[in-house]
């Protein structure tokens, strides 16, 4: 099948389609018969606008709605406070100074780990968490937890 002819064979069904709801809706508007009910000949007439509504309502019935109170603001309150934040405790520093060896050229740092067991540390070097900056004669500084601390050698 050529493609002209595919089209041509679109068409011809769109035009039937067309033509049948034309159809259609002429009948449903305008030839379609009133409905009956089952034994009758005539066809009922519609008797809406002549019954009268099985629950008519009175002027007690609305006295619940004017007592509401309508005036009230607009907006929503505000929300309550959000609890404060607690402090969060600032990490120790677990390890302690426990000697220092100055040789020129190269200086040691010795600490004392919280297990108990004794680490030689030189510049630059990290010890668990903290990093050694700098060894002098009776101070060490480290950087812990982001800021620099310095340990101090304790004489005895």
């Amino acid at each position: 099948m050529t493609s002209r002819r595919i089209k041509f064979l679109l068409w011809l069904v769109t035009g039937i389609f067309a033509v049948a709801s034309a159809f259609a809706a002429i009948y449903g508007l305008f030839l379609s018969p009133p409905a009956l009910a089952k034994g009758e000949t005539k066809p009922r007439q519609s008797n809406l606008s002549t019954t009268q509504p099985a629950y008519a309502l009175t002027l007690a019935d609305f006295q619940p709605l004017w007592n509401l109170q309508l005036r009230q603001p607009l907006f929503d309150p505000p929300p309550a406070p959000a609890p404060a934040p607690q402090a969060v405790k600032a990490p120790t520093l677990a390890i302690k100074l426990a000697g220092i060896i100055n040789e020129p050229g190269h200086s040691f740092a010795m600490f004392t780990m919280p297990d108990g067991q004794i680490e030689m540390k030189a510049v630059g070097d990290r010890c668990g968490d903290v990093e050694v900056l700098s060894i002098e004669e009776n101070t060490v500084s480290v950087r812990f937890n982001g800021q620099t601390v310095k340990l101090k050698l304790q004489e005895g």
